[in-house]
């Protein structure tokens, strides 16, 4: 796979900008910032070893694609990326990235087990989330961060990175207490969860 598989074209970086700040214009409670992801935040959400071993990855809340293109270029050859996203505005942008690992689906990330049924799919070994819990009722970010559990493989990663810590509030009571990453080079600056979901649930 080489390095012009897996990246976005630099060429596009003004249309996906674009895309992002008109979608946050028209769904500002969706959508968590005004400009896509930096390359600070997504190598760190990316570079690691849960994600050099995943079978299955989901990226829920991928946007335009930057997490999905930084998973991807570390991620195994034979690996699978499936990205979830609600606004059909990004599916154009995330559908440009070439890479036959990736799966791009157009549906609600609280609709995971559906998801992963409707594409043949196994327990995730890894599930990266940046949908915005900060800014959904409580109910979606609860339905969501079920689904995500409910699914996970026993001994599986879920990061969530985001602006407030809502998330942590949702999920700790399922997974327990999380690892906390701070990432400010990044607009907004950002925090990661992540949690390991434990054999016994």
């Amino acid at each position: 796979m080489s390095e012009c598989q897996l990246e976005v074209d630099r060429a596009s970086f003004a249309s996906r900008m674009k895309a992002v700040f008109q979608t946050w214009l028209h769904h500002p409670a969706s959508v968590a910032s005004v400009c896509p992801s930096s390359s600070v935040l997504t190598e760190q959400i990316a570079d690691r070893e849960s994600v050099r071993q995943a079978s299955l990855v989901v990226d829920l809340g991928p946007a335009t694609g930057e997490t999905s293109v930084a998973l991807l270029k570390h991620m195994k050859s034979n690996g699978k990326l499936l990205a979830v996203e609600k606004m059909l505005e990004f599916i154009a942008p995330l559908s440009e990235i070439q890479d036959d690992r990736l799966i791009v689906h157009h549906g609600d990330a609280g609709d995971l087990g559906s998801i992963l049924r409707t594409h043949a799919l196994g327990r995730p070994d890894v599930i990266v989330s940046g949908v915005p819990f900060s800014t959904m009722d409580e109910a979606s970010g609860r339905r969501i961060v079920a689904a995500v559990h409910e699914h996970l493989r026993d001994g599986g990663r879920f990061l969530a990175y985001q602006v407030r810590d809502e998330v942590a509030q949702l999920a700790t009571p399922l997974f327990g207490s999380p690892m906390v990453e701070k990432v400010h080079l990044n607009v907004p600056p950002l925090t990661i969860y992540t949690w390991t979901k434990s054999s016994t649930g």
